[in-house]
């Protein structure tokens, strides 16, 4: 459920206030085996918005939030007596933000921000950011960030599909709040060729955590254990991606982009690649509308690079391939497509599944498809507008 509404105050200035306010409600239960685990979440945000223009260079937007979460657990692990793992957590945190924005025609924006918040979890806390955007010509723009991150944990509600396992579940008493440094820069390019655009991009982004919850499979605290518990040590992800996009033909277009990751974290003293978590990926699509643009005709490739697993065991990377046909009609369309085409699938994604009581029963691991190649057939409608 949401509501907003704003005021202009000022139009010559644009200056401007807004009151957001939004709520939800979640109900989830789940069966694993013997294990029960239920939760119902309840959000409440609120936030006042002010803004305005000093002159053509200069904006100003400060403002105040008030968010409030509640989660209700129901934890009944296999063996354990009932609601042996239940409690409520409530949260609730109040903050201010200002942010400013120069702007230098349409060559340069600079916007550096700050925020402070109050959680009754974890105390005070303050975010500051900042984000440049600089166009020396029409050809080429470059982009800059930096900036602080905060987020409340939760350890079962965040990870409920860990629970199908044989796994004994350990949770930390004191999980702390998670803190990150964000920084990231990109560069966009349109380069005329033969008449027509390329669209280039190269992006790099780096997270470096100071605190984060992290999932221990098998570690220190004993085989076919999962201990949810806080970093010691380093942890941190590299980004880098590279995508292209070009008109080919008259009514074809294509895409392709690369992206490589070096994700790691500190496991037991030991700094190691993020399980499950691929090396790299690539992506190429071909896209064709006829004149008419009555029939479109899509094609997409996507490669996984391979990765670890819990017990630094690798998974080799694998390909695959989907395609779509769409006739448009005057009020609706019709498709015809189909998913996996290559027909790759893993061999034996759970662990142990004939002996599902056992501790070292896991479908925890699903690191690739599981079902073959599968075709669909399907109609979209158009609706007016009421």
């Amino acid at each position: 459920m949401q509501w907003k509404n704003g005021f202009t105050i000022n139009a010559d200035h644009n200056t401007s206030v807004a009151l957001m306010l939004h709520g939800s409600w979640h109900d989830a239960d789940h069966i694993f085996g013997m294990t029960q685990y239920d939760v119902t979440q309840k959000n409440g945000y609120a936030q006042l918005m002010f803004e305005t223009d000093f002159n053509d260079n200069h904006n100003l937007s400060v403002g105040a939030s008030f968010n409030h979460d509640y989660y209700d657990e129901r934890f009944n692990p296999l063996g354990a007596s009932p609601n042996a793992g239940s409690k409520v957590t409530k949260e609730t945190t109040p903050g201010i933000y200002a942010q400013y924005t120069y702007k230098l025609g349409e060559k340069l924006t600079v916007m550096p921000g700050v925020r402070w918040d109050h959680s009754s979890h974890y105390g005070s806390f303050v975010t500051p950011r900042l984000h440049i955007k600089y166009s020396p010509s029409s050809v080429i723009t470059f982009r800059t960030s930096v900036g602080k991150g905060y987020r409340s944990p939760h350890a079962l509600a965040e990870n409920v599909t860990l629970l199908a396992s044989g796994r004994d579940i350990i949770i930390d008493s004191d999980i702390k709040q998670e803190e990150a440094w964000n920084v990231g820069t990109s560069i966009g390019m349109n380069i005329p060729i033969s008449g027509k655009n390329l669209e280039l991009n190269a992006e790099y982004y780096y997270t470096d955590f100071k605190h984060q919850m992290i999932m221990n499979f098998d570690g220190a605290k004993g085989e076919h254990t999962l201990s949810i518990e806080n970093l010691d040590g380093k942890s941190y992800s590299h980004t880098i991606q590279v995508d292209a996009t070009y008109p080919l033909l008259s009514g074809m277009s294509a895409t392709a982009a690369f992206r490589l990751n070096d994700v790691k974290c500190t496991y037991d003293g030991v700094l190691r690649k993020k399980p499950l978590t691929s090396r790299y990926k690539g992506l190429l699509t071909l896209s064709y509308k006829t004149p008419l643009e009555l029939w479109q005709f899509d094609v997409t490739g996507q490669l996984n690079g391979g990765g670890e697993l819990y017990d630094q065991s690798r998974y080799p990377a694998y390909f695959q391939l989907q395609a779509q046909i769409t006739r448009d009609f005057r009020n609706f369309s019709l498709y015809l497509g189909g998913e996996n085409l290559t027909n790759y699938k893993i061999d034996n994604p759970i662990i142990n599944s004939h002996h599902p009581w056992n501790a070292a029963f896991d479908a925890t691991q699903v690191w690739g498809p599981i079902t073959g190649a599968m075709a669909y057939i399907g109609v979209r409608f158009k609706l007016e507008k009421l």
